[in-house]
């Protein structure tokens, strides 16, 4: 697109930004996660949003006609019947070719990754949003000129029209369809740059909402269950749940984070079973001579790192055990605050 309409809306609002989730990896990256997981909705979703779709062509092919009764013969009449045609083959073009790619991208189920995987299929996948978000800017600011043209067109004609009823049934067809468009686009949006991050240590949730952006966290210490639930009738005959992360030890003080349309949710809580476990198994101490080591703290158990453990601790026996004489205090209360021991 000639128009960077994505780069617009970043500039005017602080708050969008499509490269977010990669820009969230990133500073993860920096603070040594070398692995976490990345749940969005799945691409079923759009299977909801092209109710919305259908609504809208069809809308368009029946102002097709009405432009044409309402204008008559003339060129004026084909220029506005062709832009819509346009509108219609490059909307179609724009949803379908984007939809194959978060299809082929979010077909997968929701895995463990190596940061550094991840960090660059997410740039990837960014970079085709941002052409699909500018390709569906351009087909609305393309609706919205000719419904003013419209609606100009009446205010000015409005005494000598001979059929009011048409003219005004078009610009209504014109008006419901701008809104139905920007209830779309704000449903994209859900589908791409809503997401949630899980590190060992942490469960970060994001949610868009049109151009504001929420973020909450959570620690995974802090994590009592996780619960599946069926959106609807509908999305049970697809396998698509809602997860509800529990969080606090106390009824009273319980509070809930949720990750919607969610593909595969049996497989994707031991996943995120799998990676938080590793957090409560290792003591501080361990972490610390993993990180000196440079060994991925999913890895540690393999052989060769073992060994190399092995190696370390021979090495500086007496430095680690005048370590533990001094931090012992502070290693049981990491304990007791792990495993939740009064």
């Amino acid at each position: 697109m000639i128009i960077n309409f994505a780069k617009i809306y970043e500039k005017l609002f602080k708050s969008f930004n499509i490269y977010w989730d990669t820009n969230v990896v990133k500073e993860l990256e920096e603070n040594w996660i070398p692995y976490l997981m990345i749940i969005k909705r799945s691409w079923i979703f759009w299977l909801v949003i092209s109710r919305i779709l259908v609504v809208i062509f069809i809308m368009m092919l029946m102002n097709c006609y009405l432009v044409y009764k309402n204008f008559g013969n003339n060129t004026a009449t084909y220029v506005i019947i062709w832009i819509l045609v346009f509108n219609i083959l490059f909307w179609i073009y724009s949803v379908l070719s984007y939809l194959m790619r978060f299809r082929k991208i979010y077909w997968e189920k929701n895995i463990i990754l190596k940061i550094k995987d991840l960090e660059e299929k997410l740039t990837k996948w960014d970079i085709a949003f941002e052409r699909f978000f500018n390709q569906t800017i351009f087909n609305y600011v393309l609706l919205f000129l000719i419904t003013i043209y419209i609606i100009s067109n009446f205010i000015i004609t409005w005494k000598v029209l001979k059929e009011w009823f048409w003219a005004l049934a078009n610009i209504a067809l014109f008006i419901i369809q701008i809104f139905l468009a920007s209830g779309m686009k704000k449903r994209f949006i859900d589908m791409q740059m809503d997401f949630n991050i899980i590190t060992p240590k942490r469960v970060l949730f994001y949610n868009q909402s049109w151009m504001l952006m929420e973020s909450q966290s959570i620690e995974t210490r802090k994590i009592k269950t996780i619960t599946c639930s069926y959106p609807n009738f509908i999305f049970s005959f697809f396998n698509l749940w809602n997860l509800a992360v529990s969080t606090e030890w106390d009824e009273t003080a319980r509070k809930e984070f949720s990750m919607f349309y969610v593909s595969n949710p049996v497989e994707t809580v031991e996943e995120i079973n799998s990676l938080i476990k590793e957090q409560f198994m290792l003591n501080q101490y361990l972490k610390q001579i993993l990180k000196n080591l440079w060994i991925d703290i999913c890895e540690w158990k393999n052989p060769e790192n073992i060994a190399k453990i092995k190696m370390f601790l021979e090495e500086h026996g007496a430095q680690i055990k005048n370590d533990f004489n001094n931090w012992w205090d502070r290693i049981k209360k990491e304990i007791e605050e792990i495993y939740n021991i009064k």
